[in-house]
């Protein structure tokens, strides 16, 4: 699976849910976030092993999939600030 380091719409979506005050601060091609994958592609990467795995269980809320929340989201509003 590839990972960008730009700010796309995945990166852009983990701010707005994360660090939302920082949303016009996003310095473009400046913020990296190792190992950012939206949920559904982990969903999709599954899918496609041979034979296919079960996906990730859903969220209950928004990134949850990712390890370390807390972490992020104070990186997140230093690198944002």
């Amino acid at each position: 699976m590839e990972h960008a380091r730009a700010i796309g719409p995945t990166a852009r979506a983990l701010v707005v849910a994360l660090a939302p005050e920082g949303v016009g601060k996003l310095p473009y091609g400046r913020l990296s976030v190792d190992g950012l994958v939206g949920w559904g592609a982990l969903v999709a990467h599954a899918r496609q092993q041979n034979p296919p795995e079960p996906g990730p269980r859903p969220n209950t809320r928004p990134w949850e999939h990712l390890p370390d929340l807390a972490a992020l989201t104070e990186r997140l509003g230093a690198a944002l600030s």
